[in-house]
Formats: structure tokens, sequence, C-alpha cells
């Protein structure tokens, strides 16, 4: 963190000391420069006049900095967010809070403003698997702090927007060829085309894209379990050869994944279409406490996959000087599909079977309709309320099979079947008013009603005041929700008890921010706290509660060691600040800037009182850059870290580990060169190196989740430490 200070404080000195001396021209290109943003009012503003703090990532940045998903963009760019990759679907955070294993459910991510968190789990990917292609984005912008106030469920820790490129800047023809070196490819095709349609300006966007990864190998355990107690012999963690009553070794077959998608956005007149379809298949190298039914180790046929197809279609009609209406309709399908092979007596008890194949299956569909309004009551932006009605259908459902490995044959009736429609309806109104020039409020609310919940209320007011040339003062003040998902509500299995009343998470938030720009350069520093209750988490039962469920015929006690229930389980506060910095230099030729954000979490049981600082989560984090791109055709040059802090592992409370396990500070690096290849028109090429300085994440791996005597210390995931990226994308008719 010393090093991100250092280079940060360095930056500001140059920084301030060149501002002095630029010209006119130089202050006129940043302010046409200075970053507007779409997501956090459902307009366009600059982000001094947003009612949050947020951070705007461009396709310039993705390029010059090696990026290639989202969550690296999150960890290297983005001020604030931050994400932690367990070699499966990354965790996703902010502001010293991150929730492992929830699938992205606590931040709401859009594309081109459609929301992707479906309702099944809420889940949506922060990494590969958005399967968005990067040379099609425009920018992300990246919204910290509740904003359900306009968009509903989800999105409590912030919101994400992915916002693609219009044919303008994305004309022609593109063809790109990727690999990390001895891991993976990737091979991209699109196109981009303005036109006229029935008299009207026509545009369309397109790309597909497909992506595979394999490997590298890591090397796990050994962790020693010795006999199945279900039938004296070694466990089995094979479903070829004798058991061997241990679990670990090199996993070469177990760590891979495979995206293709294609995203496109058709544009005439007022009505936009979007476009989006997917399939995101991808193998975890290890087990652990979320995936502990399936046991095999380095089995390649136990994996996950979603499939993704949306569209989105919206027009924008404009009535009259001061209203504007754009209704939008969206379709969204959602499959997930886990298989898991289990070779364990103990795993798979049915006479004549030596491997059991347990499959997970679950499906969501929802259709909605958004009816929004905008009254731009003076004619001249300085007033406006935006006024708007969501109504959804859903459609979530589930099973578990378990088959017969060698005969294919269905051994037990499906397990944790769900089948649920329902309705949701949600309306909102928010106006933004801008008096003059020193003062700005926004200020709105939003109430969704379902059958499953109570209505919820998600109001938020935002003061900004510019006391002084350059400043900007924010206080905010918001909260946001999240509905249980069908899962947790509806789930109910052997060892799962059905859930019982309840009730949407809710999170409290006030911030405060003073910004100040001079020249080219942007500081920025705020102070933050927030509020979480009802948090929602799979409670393992106690012996007392066991017997009353047992006793009460809810279950067969019998059946397991372990019973569980989704709960209304804990609340988490949290406070602490955020820094940034950025500017250029150089007529822009020289770009750099630094985040840094500190802040304490603590999450308390909420029948016990019991707390803890939040797993995962780093304390401290942030990220410091640097670009530099030479005169003409020559390349440029970036340089890019993050740093994150030491962290609890996910078991570290509850695992009774000796000594408590803790994932070591990380810090990460990414030199990248870019520029046109020389004599062939339009092919550009770019390379990039990845070093990890530190070797392990806050992830406990194998069967062993809770120390014994055989095992007292944790093992946890390792960290691809090194990767060498080269890539070509041609430009044809641009």
């Amino acid at each position: 963190m010393a090093t991100i200070a250092t280079i940060a404080m360095s930056m500001v000195t140059i920084g301030f000391t060149s501002s002095v001396r630029a010209d006119d021209t130089e202050d006129i290109r940043e302010l046409l420069d200075e970053p507007v943003v779409t997501t956090a009012s459902k307009s366009a503003e600059r982000s001094t006049d947003a009612p949050a703090t947020s951070s705007i990532v461009s396709a310039d940045d993705l390029r010059r900095f090696g990026i290639h998903s989202i969550d690296e963009a999150i960890d290297f760019l983005s001020l604030g967010a931050v994400t932690s990759n367990p070699l499966k679907s990354v965790d996703i955070g902010a502001r010293g809070v991150m929730i492992s294993g929830d699938q992205g459910a606590h931040f709401l991510l859009l594309v081109d403003g459609h929301a992707v968190n479906e309702p099944l789990y809420g889940a949506a990917r922060f990494d590969r698997g958005a399967a968005i292609p990067l040379e099609l984005v425009d920018h992300l912008e990246v919204i910290l702090g509740p904003g359900s106030v306009l968009y509903g469920s989800n999105a409590m820790l912030g919101v994400i927007n992915v916002v693609t490129k219009r044919a303008k800047d994305f004309g022609g023809a593109r063809f790109v060829a990727e690999t990390e070196v001895g891991k993976s490819y990737r091979l991209a095709g699109g196109f981009g085309q303005r036109f006229e349609l029935f008299g009207a300006p026509a545009e369309v966007t397109v790309m597909i894209e497909g992506y595979h990864q394999k490997g590298p190998t890591f090397t796990f355990g050994p962790q020693v379990l010795g006999l199945d107690i279900a039938n004296g012999q070694p466990v089995r963690f094979s479903k070829d050869g004798p058991g061997s009553g241990v679990w670990g070794g090199d996993a070469d077959q177990s760590y891979y994944a495979t995206i293709p998608s294609l995203q496109a956005r058709f544009i005439v007149g007022g009505l936009e279409v979007s476009l989006h379809l997917s399939s995101y298949k991808r193998a975890t190298p290890y087990f652990d406490s979320t995936t502990r039914y399936e046991a095999n180790f380095n089995e390649p046929l136990q994996y996950e996959i979603d499939r993704n197809a949306w569209i989105d279609v919206k027009y924008r009609a404009i009535l009259s000087p001061v209203v504007t209406v754009t209704p939008r309709l969206y379709v969204d399908l959602f499959d997930y599909r886990r298989t898991g092979i289990d070779s364990r007596a103990g795993g798979c008890l049915h006479p004549g079977t030596i491997t059991c194949d347990n499959e997970h299956r679950g499906v969501s569909r929802f259709v909605g309709l958004d009816l929004q309004s905008s009254f731009d009551w003076l004619r001249d932006s300085s007033l406006v309320s935006l006024l708007g009605v969501d109504l959804r259908t859903i459609y979530g459902g589930h099973k578990i099979d378990q088959r017969d490995y060698d005969t294919g044959k269905y051994l037990v009736s499906s397990d944790d079947v769900i089948s649920r429609h329902e309705q949701t309806l949600g309306a909102y109104l928010q106006t933004v008013w801008r008096p003059s020039k020193l003062f700005d409020l926004n200020a709105g609310a939003r109430l969704d009603a379902g059958l499953a919940y109570s209505p919820v209320a998600s109001p938020r007011a935002a003061i900004g005041l510019h006391p002084w040339t350059g400043s900007t003062l924010k206080l905010i003040y918001a909260e946001a929700f999240r509905a249980p998902s069908i899962y947790e509500r509806d789930t109910s299995a052997t060892t799962v008890l059905p859930a019982e009343h309840l009730e949407p998470e809710r999170v409290r938030s006030i911030e405060a921010s003073l910004e100040q720009k001079v020249g080219a350069q942007r500081l920025l520093f705020g102070v933050f706290r927030s509020v979480w209750k009802n948090l929602i988490e799979q409670h393992v039962l106690t012996r007392e509660e066991i017997q009353a469920a047992a006793a009460a015929g809810k279950i067969d006690a019998l059946r397991a060691l372990y019973f569980s229930q989704y709960r209304n389980v804990s609340s988490i506060e949290n406070f602490g600040f955020d820094a940034a910095f950025e500017g250029s230099l150089v007529e822009g030729k020289l770009r750099f800037g630094a985040n840094a954000t500190s802040a304490v979490a603590q999450r308390s049981i909420t029948s016990t009182g019991e707390a803890h600082s939040l797993t995962v989560a780093p304390e401290i984090f942030g990220n410091a850059r640097i670009a530099y791109t030479l005169p003409g055709k020559l390349p440029a040059f970036g340089l890019a870290a993050y740093y994150l802090g030491r962290r609890p592992a996910n078991r570290a409370w509850d695992g009774a580990f000796t000594p408590t396990p803790y994932a070591p500070p990380l810090v990460e690096l990414r030199a990248t060169v870019s520029g046109d290849v020389p004599g062939i028109t339009g092919l550009m090429y770019r390379v990039s190196f990845n070093w990890a300085l530190a070797s392990q994440t806050p992830y406990v791996v194998g069967p062993y989740q809770h120390a014994d005597a055989t095992h007292p210390t944790a093992e946890l995931a390792p960290i691809d430490r090194f990767r060498a990226t080269v890539g070509l994308e041609w430009r044809v008719g641009e």
C-alpha cells in the first residue's frame, strides 16, 4: 500500500506543477473529455453531477492496460470495487464488504442498461463468464453505493453498466485472435455499419466470440481421510481404480472454461434492440464448502454451465419539448447445470453402484415491461423528473437428480424440486434540480412489491455543491435491498429445511466526498458508512434445532449428520474512505491515476451477537496505473498494478483451524505494449505480462473444511501467478 501511496503522491506533485502551466487549449480539451455517466440517474450527466461516487473505464483504458474481462477492469482501474478469484466465478465486493459465494448477487450488472442478474439465484458473472467481447465495449461505469432507487433488487453494493460501442466507433469489420500462451485462446469477429432505413438513420453493431481455457495445472493436498465409514475401505476420490484414502495431487484435467457468445445492437430512429447469447462452461480444480457433494479429484466431467439469452427492446419518443416517453420490453432466459462425480461409498449409498453422477439443474425465465417518462419542466434540463413503472413476470425451477455413472440409471426420485411463478412490480420517481452552477439536488424513491415479500421502499437523496472553480462537494444518503432469490425461499432437500418468512436484505448508506479538478488533474476524497440488515445465509442447524425439527416431523435426523436452512442470519456495519487521483500530461499522451480504499467491516450474528470481521474481504485495497502513447505509429506502453490487503479465509471463524487462515497481501502487476503492426493497414497488436506476487487466495479447499487432530491447518486455494498474453486485431473498412 505504501508503494501505491508513493506513486499517487508523485503523480499529484507532477500533475499540479504542470497544470499551472496548462494553456487554454489543454483546458478546453480536458473539459470536452470530462466523463459522462448515464447509470446513476438513467440519463446522461457529468460524473461530478451524478448522485453517486463513480469511475469510468474507457475503451482506450481497456486496451492500453491489457484488460480482458470486467473483473480485471474493476481490480486494475476502478475506485472502491474489488474482486477475488477462487478459480471459479469471482466474488465481487466494494468498500470492505464482500459476500463469499454469493455469485455476484449483491452487485447489479447492466449491459446497455439491461439488468443481467437472474432471479433463481440472483447471479451475475463479472469474469469472462459475462461473455461480452471487450473490443465492442465503449466504457464501463462503476457506480458505488446502494442503487435500488431506479433498479430495484440486487443493487446493494453498487451498479456496473457495460456500455457497448455505437457504429460510429465500431465501423467496418473486426477480427481478433488472442492467446494466453499455453493456457487459452480467443477468436472473435464483428462489424458495425451505419445506414438509412425507411428514411431514418439506422445502425447495427454485432460481435461473436469464442474463448477456451485449459490449465494451468495446480497441485493440492495431500489430505488424508483414510477409511470410508460406509464400507471400511480407503476412501475413493476417482471413478477409476481402488480408493487411496488420500485427496489431492496434480489437477491437470479439471480447470478449464469454454465460452461462445454473441452481442448485438440495432438502432433505427428512436428504436433500439439489444441481443445477447452465451454459454459459460467451467470446471474448478477443487471442491469446497459450496461444492462438497462432488468429491472426486481431478475429474474432467465435473463442471458447471450457464446458458443465457436475452433481448431488450426500447423506444424513445419525444412527445413535446417537455415530455419524453421510453417504453422498454425485455425477455431473459437462463439455464444452469452442475454435474458432480462422486465415488465415495459414503457419498453414493446404492447397492451395486460404484460412482454416482449428481446433477443440479436450474432454470429461470422472466419477461418485463418498463414504462419510463421524463419531464423537462423548464425545457432547459435544470428541473427534470423521471417517472417509471417496472412490471416483471418470473418463473424459476430447480431439481437434483442422482444417476449411476456407469449405466445412466436414475437412482432416486428428483430432490430439491422447485417450480415457482410470480410477479413483481416496481414504481420509481426521481427529480433532478440544478438551479445554478453552485448547487444541484437529486432526490427519488422506488417502491418494490412481490408476492413473496412485503413492499420495500428504496429512497435516495444527493446534494451537490460547487463552491469554487473545479470543486464538487457531495452528500448522499441511499437505501437498497435484495429480495430473497427463488432458490433461497423454496429449496428443500434431504438435508435442507425449507425457509420460513425470509425478509429482503436491506442496506442504508451515507457518504460525503470532495472532488477537485485543476487543469487535467482530478483529486477525490470521500468517507462512507453503511449498515446491512437481514443478510440471508445457509444456517447450519444446532443439535437442539435438529431435535426440534425431527420432533415436528420436518426431517429424518438419521439421514445425515448436518442439516441447514436459509435464514436472515446476520448484519454488517462498515465505514471507511475512498481516495482517487488521475490526470494526463503532454496533450493526453501521458496518463496516470491511483485509487485507494480503506474500510472496516464487521459481521454480527443476529441470534447470538457474535461478531467478526468479514471473511475474504480486504480492509485495504487499491490500484495505480501509468501509460504513455508514443507519437505517430509508435506503440503505447501501459503499466498497472493492484493491491489487496491481508484477508481472512472463508472458513476463518467457523473452521477451528490453527492458526486462523489468512491469505497474504496480494500485489498483481500488468505490463502492456500495444500498437499498429508496421506495413499492414488496420492490423493492431497487444502484448501483456501479468505477475501475481502472492501464491494463495482466501478459500479453504478440499475435504477438510473443518480442522481435526490430523489436519489442524487449512489448505488455501492457489493463484495462477504468471500469464503472458499476445493478441492481434484487424480492422477492415473502418
